[in-house]
């Protein structure tokens, strides 16, 4: 099991700080509705909330496999810090949950929110105009996604770790004495095993 770079937490206390930042807040939605308190989000638990240093990502269940992602840090955690943990969050949905494919929503404006998904690898699924609130009026909205395949096909250290499992299921093999045959390395099996 990889050692993550994020945690999952059952309490909203930690991205309620992150969310109702000021810096932060005005991405979340409409400021006119004032603070915000995802308790009763994070209490669902088909939803999963995973926490990192100085923020974190709210996956909320759109339908069984299906999450739409919410991405919050402060200010100052963000760069290279939010890309490791939001590796990290992808690998910890697509293998520890149900998870089939993650989807992301990224308003016109928000430049960091556009480089992090164009960084992150996600496929633009389609845009909308005037469809996220804010307080200068509607804005531009673009809709990304990655599936399970597309993120096994890229992701960082899975195929290292599907050929530690192939090691340790060789040794295993021998030990026991069995005949069954084992394969030759192959980088895209290791990585569907990973």
């Amino acid at each position: 099991m990889p050692n993550y770079a994020v945690h999952r937490e059952h309490s909203a206390d930690a991205i309620n700080r992150v969310v109702n930042h000021p810096e932060v807040r005005p991405w979340v939605g409409a400021v006119e509705a004032g603070d915000l308190d995802l308790s009763a989000l994070i209490a669902n638990t088909a939803n999963v909330l995973l926490m990192g240093e100085g923020g974190g990502f709210v996956f909320v269940q759109q339908e069984p496999g299906i999450y739409e992602v919410h991405t919050q840090f402060l200010p100052e955690a963000r760069g290279e810090n939010v890309i490791a943990a939001a590796h990290d969050a992808a690998r910890f949905m697509f293998t520890r949950t149900d998870c089939v494919e993650i989807r992301s929503k990224v308003p016109e404006g928000n430049v960091a929110a556009s480089a992090f998904a164009r960084k992150m690898g996600w496929e633009l699924q389609f845009k909308r105009d005037k469809a996220w609130p804010t307080p200068a009026g509607a804005v531009a909205c673009s809709y990304y996604a990655k599936t399970i395949n597309q993120w096994a096909n890229t992701a960082p250290g899975i195929a290292e770790t599907g050929h530690w499992f192939h090691e340790k299921l060789e040794a295993a093999k021998i030990a026991a004495g069995s005949e069954t045959p084992i394969h030759a390395d192959d980088e895209a099996h290791d990585r569907y095993v990973g």
